[in-house]
């Protein structure tokens, strides 16, 4: 697989999932990154005049999302509050712009999508039907899916790729898995109760190559071959680390609000075997990026 000659548009390059995907890929693709500032998704006229100037585009990689879940419950049912115009309006105009002109599209999306109950509990295959009333969702999530929804309709030439606790990138607060060290240090306690798979970067830098190269619609998941809790996340974490720092551990059991998936997960087989690629488990991420790590904690 040759994409070095491949020229893509990122939007939401300034997240922190974006950064990593554009500085593992920078050496192998052509990247064109505008920022919210210069560029609105919201702002159809001045998105169709952007992608009329653009030329010889292989793909274009939405990342651009409102993904702070408690900020977004404020606005519960609000269709004309940011998080919902964001990424649900503004993911269908970058979906109807690309579907226009021809050019593959490609939507990140969440794990969010699913209840993560007791009821309807993971981990989710590619082909599970999400439960589409709101009651089963948080904002946040809901809006996504609502997301999914539009491009589908408007756009046959697309690939929806869900991720969930996503990591890998050092760099960033909001990666899982400083967050969790983080609350390691400060002796705040994680969930033993609470089950996800999270998301390597470096599997989803791959997956997103590949796609660009195959131009394959459909829906993919990006996530560890296996399932794990926070406390045995941390808990691994640390060992690696070598912090000598006992975690203390709590249960979402009695947590009732829908912005935590208590039972998630995303199974991702149907993914690695359409496109030819293998997976970390989570011990074998946190190994890899572990390494990354610890450098900086051996100099404090």
């Amino acid at each position: 697989m040759n994409s070095k000659q491949e020229r893509v548009i990122i939007f939401g390059g300034g997240g922190f999932v974006g950064e990593q995907f554009i500085k593992s890929c920078s050496k192998l693709l052509e990247i064109i990154s505008p920022s919210s500032k210069k560029l609105n998704i919201l702002n159809k006229t001045a998105l169709k005049t952007f992608f009329k100037q653009q030329k010889g585009i292989k793909a274009v990689i939405n990342f651009a999302a409102y993904t702070d879940i408690s900020s977004a419950e404020k606005e519960r049912a609000n269709k004309k509050g940011p998080c919902f115009r964001v990424n649900a309006e503004g993911a269908c105009n970058l979906a109807s712009q690309t579907h226009d002109l021809g050019i593959f599209f490609i939507q990140i999306s969440t794990d969010s999508i699913f209840p993560g109950t007791d009821n309807f509990p993971g981990p989710y295959l590619e082909k599970s039907k999400p439960k589409t009333s709101l009651n089963n969702l948080s904002w946040y999530g809901y809006t996504k899916l609502v997301a999914e929804q539009k491009i589908k309709k408007s756009n046959s030439k697309s690939a929806i790729v869900r991720i969930s606790f996503p990591f890998g990138n050092p760099n960033s607060k909001k990666d899982y898995c400083l967050k969790v060290l983080t609350r390691i240090i400060q002796n705040k306690p994680l969930f033993s109760d609470q089950v996800l798979s999270p998301t390597y970067l470096n599997n989803l830098s791959l997956v997103l190559r590949k796609l660009i190269y195959l131009q394959q619609p459909g829906i993919y998941h990006v996530a560890t071959t296996d399932l794990v809790t926070p406390y045995n996340f941390g808990k691994y974490l640390e060992t690696k680390l070598g912090l000598n720092i006992k975690i203390n551990r709590s249960t979402i059991a009695k947590i009732t609000s829908n912005q935590y998936l208590k039972k998630g997960g995303l199974a991702s087989k149907d993914t690695q075997y359409k496109l030819g690629l293998s997976f970390h488990s989570v011990k074998e991420a946190i190994d890899e990026f572990a390494d990354i790590l610890k450098p900086a904690f051996l100099n404090k």
